[in-house]
């Protein structure tokens, strides 16, 4: 049996959930009712609920959970309990979500700060413009998310995330995969097993790997790039841009591999203003040139409208 609550309160009321079972938080629709209520609240009738200056939720349920439409300005601190998850959307207001085992989900949340605590749930951000730190050793997922700060510490899952935009980003990672679409600002990564992939870099890196692969295209380059690999081969991807401004430093053990038009595009720059490092022990190390990003970009257009074509030919 489920109690609805429904009142109007200041916006900028805390708001603290403690439950054993799901929560969803969604914005409250003005739309319908732009005077009053503010706030839904639905939750199980054995709940412990106050309302003062904080509204406190405590649900010892473990099969009915907690379902709310808040203001959008309500600093919003969630803990979920066994395995009870936590789906976010559309908040303004500084987020605290923990777990254990179940998963968390933010969509469309632009606040100050974002602090995700999982023991072994997934984490999924869509949409996310915030400070935030997230631990979990479950997979972390991404879309696009920005900040001024941005740190992920994984011990056993996969991170991949499609747009990183931060000046200041640091993902830590042990088993699992680093995976990053578009990376624009400076990124540090730090992995103890994983392979480390970067589809397109715009900014500085500094990337340590101990025993897995290492695969980056670095699209251009502010001041400096340091790359360290420990048992992993490392393949770079290098576009003209780069090789217009930066020097190559390569040291390992092994004989390194380093394309003919990248050592033309070298030579040919005369005043380097940055620096790209490479440095491996026991791995091989590749050097290729990679395409500008116009270039990049043309391809995948050229590439959208052939695969579309195709499709009006098949249908």
């Amino acid at each position: 049996m489920s109690v609805l609550w429904e009142q109007r309160i200041n916006d900028f009321t805390p708001v603290n959930i403690i439950s054993k079972s799901d929560v969803t938080v969604i914005p409250y629709d003005y739309r319908k009712d732009p005077v009053e209520p503010k706030t839904h609240l639905t939750f199980p009738d054995s709940t412990e609920f106050t309302h003062d200056d904080n509204i406190d939720i405590v649900n010892k349920d473990t099969k009915e959970g907690v379902y709310a439409q808040l203001s959008i300005k309500s600093p919003l601190n969630i803990r979920c309990e066994e395995g009870a998850g936590a789906n976010v959307t559309g908040h303004e207001a500084d987020v605290k979500i923990t777990t254990i085992t179940g998963d968390c989900d933010l969509s469309k949340v632009k606040t100050g700060s974002v602090e995700i605590n999982s023991d072994f749930g997934n984490v999924n951000v869509n949409s996310l413009v915030s400070n935030a730190v997230i631990f979990s050793k479950g997979n972390i997922t991404g879309k696009k998310v920005q900040g001024e700060k941005f740190t992920i510490c994984n011990s056993q899952g996969n991170i991949n995330i499609e747009s990183l935009y931060a000046p200041e980003a640091a993902i830590y990672g042990k088993h699992g995969n680093v995976t990053l679409g578009d990376v624009h600002g400076f990124c540090k990564i730090v992995t103890t097993g994983g392979n480390v992939r970067i589809n397109s870099s715009q900014d500085d890196l500094d990337i340590k790997c101990s025993g897995g692969h290492v695969n980056v295209t670095l699209q251009d380059i502010r001041k400096s790039v340091l790359i360290q690999s420990y048992g992993g081969n490392v393949t770079l991807m290098v576009s003209p841009e780069v090789c217009s401004k930066a020097m190559l430093s390569v040291r390992g053990s092994g004989h390194p591999n380093i394309s003919d038009e990248v050592k033309h595009k070298l030579n040919e720059n005369m005043e380097a203003t940055a620096l790209v490092q490479l440095i491996t022990y026991d791995a091989g190390i590749f050097v290729g040139m990679a395409k500008s990003w116009g270039e990049d970009l043309w391809g995948k257009i050229q590439q959208k409208q052939d695969e579309d074509k195709m499709k009006k030919i098949d249908e």
